[in-house]
């Protein structure tokens, strides 16, 4: 917390406000960095569970027609 303390002190008060803008900046690209992964997860997750579930369903409805 001090260096970041630090750097904010040795910006010059004139662009203050760029290094703000700049720190909020790569803050919602890291969160939208996040969400992204998060939804592309889920995704690739219910691909997964949707062919896992098919495939299942298919060797239960060999099995029913086996017997």
């Amino acid at each position: 917390m001090s260096s970041a303390r630090l750097g904010v002190v040795g910006v010059i008060p004139g662009s203050l406000p760029i290094a703000v803008y700049q720190a909020a900046l790569v803050r919602s690209a890291f969160v939208f960095a996040m969400t992204t992964t998060f939804f592309i997860g889920v995704a690739i997750a219910a691909i997964f569970e949707f062919s896992a579930m098919s495939s299942h369903y298919s060797t239960l409805s060999q099995f029913s027609s086996v017997t």
